[in-house]
């Protein structure tokens, strides 16, 4: 078994792989899986994050949502050291954090529990929804309240190219599941294979 920073480490070098213009068709199946879905009506609150490197591009995505309507709330870390970070309303506005991601410059805040649906970056993933991240635990701290509250919101959407799918992590105990993971291949219902397996 592959320690997480080794099967990071792997998982990285097959999204690489992708020929850019592969990751630009995929980007754009991921935003048109979505479009079919019921997910992006007017006035609901969508949290995204903003794409670097070789990620899924977002930005398809991000337009979509906007032209039905949502409101769009991006990441910004507020605490390094804390791993803590707030959704702060899309302004158009961005500068890039430490990590060299870009935030909104400004924006009004809102909590992650009134946010209808956050589309959550990955590494990796596996059909039962766990993620591999970045290795930071943002958004598993963010989100711990799943893990225990009857307060289900948001609903957590991963968003990643098939190739990231891997068998080879053991979740941990902080670890929070997503409730879908879409692909350019695919819409994975997790929570049926967690309901499946349990």
């Amino acid at each position: 078994m592959k320690t997480r920073q080794e099967l990071r480490r792997e998982l990285r070098r097959r999204r690489a792989a992708m020929p850019p213009k592969l990751r630009a068709a995929a980007a754009r199946r991921i935003a048109l899986r979505i479009a079919r879905t019921g997910w992006l009506r007017p006035g609901r609150g969508i949290g995204l994050y903003a794409s670097v490197g070789n990620e899924a591009d977002t930005g398809p995505l991000r337009w979509l949502a906007a032209r039905r309507g949502c409101e769009v709330f991006l990441p910004r870390i507020t605490s390094h050291s804390a791993r803590r970070m707030v959704f702060r309303r899309d302004s158009g506005r961005y500068r890039p954090n430490r990590l060299g991601i870009p935030e909104p410059v400004s924006g009004p805040v809102r909590s992650a529990r009134r946010l209808d649906i956050v589309f959550v970056p990955l590494t990796g993933y596996n059909e039962h929804g766990y993620r591999l991240g970045v290795g930071g635990g943002f958004y598993d701290r963010l989100f711990a309240h799943r893990r225990h509250d009857v307060w289900r919101r948001p609903l957590l959407v991963g968003v990643g190219f098939a190739c990231q799918r891997s068998a080879e992590f053991v979740p941990e105990a902080h670890d929070v599941p997503l409730d879908l993971v879409v692909t350019e291949s695919c819409i994975l219902d997790c929570r049926r294979r967690r309901g499946a397996s349990a």
